[in-house]
């Protein structure tokens, strides 16, 4: 029994993650969230992975990953986000249309992961950008403003588009890379080599400021794999 659930019990470690960030950012302890954000990449990539090396994988794992997911790579990016906008905002108006883009994306991420669940698995690649990414990009956003770099742009600016945006990518058809490799055909695997090799370039040049444009990079590398494909097939 104990074997069988741990997959769950990583998820649920997700989850919790997921929850203490929220409270951190209610308290203010900004710092502390992205420690609950490794966490959570840590404990969601984990939790599939010992599931197919164990053979232990069922429906309530499944779910229990989408709504974990639900959380800490929807809600609370949304939450973090809009923590940091609001006290910029000068106008109720303009906080609720920044508070609408927020929950837009939390709807978008809910719809994404109920509509992976009950979609079967065509090829490599994601079908929509995945909620983990999507979420790690807002946080990587939000990293941006609470860094402070001196910019001519004024980040703000930019939220509510970028909710929009990357909410939409969460429910489009639009193919992004996986790492899911393909071991007989090399050349299918280009754009994945492409993308373990150059995403973490921003991070040894500038810092953890660098997530931002490597999530950017991610996007643009997936954008340009569905206009020029290279096949999985032999």
């Amino acid at each position: 029994m104990f074997k069988r659930n741990i997959p769950n019990y990583l998820t649920l470690i997700n989850l919790g993650a997921g929850v203490g960030a929220i409270f951190l950012i209610y308290t203010g302890e900004l710092n502390w969230v992205f420690l609950c954000v490794g966490i959570s990449l840590v404990a969601d990539l984990l939790d599939g992975l010992i599931a197919r090396l164990l053979k232990v994988s069922g429906p309530m794992g499944v779910q229990l990953d989408s709504l974990a997911d639900l959380v800490s790579f929807g809600v609370m990016p949304a939450f973090f986000l809009f923590a940091l906008i609001e006290p910029l905002l000068d106008s109720s108006s303009v906080i609720f249309a920044h508070a609408f883009a927020a929950i837009f994306y939390v709807m978008c991420a809910c719809w994404r992961l109920a509509k992976f669940n009950i979609t079967e698995s065509k090829g490599n690649d994601f079908n929509g950008l995945p909620s983990p990414a999507a979420g790690l990009f807002i946080l990587s956003y939000s990293l941006l403003i609470l860094s402070g770099i001196p910019t001519d742009l004024d980040l703000k600016i930019l939220t509510i588009p970028l909710l929009l945006i990357i909410g939409f990518l969460m429910v489009s058809n639009i193919g992004f890379i996986s790492l899911k490799f393909n071991p007989k055909v090399h050349k299918a695997n280009f754009y994945r080599y492409l993308l373990i090799g150059l995403t973490p370039l921003p991070l040894f040049i500038i810092g953890i400021s660098g997530v931002f444009i490597s999530m950017v990079f991610y996007l643009f590398l997936s954008i340009v794999a569905n206009f020029f494909p290279i096949s999985d097939k032999d």
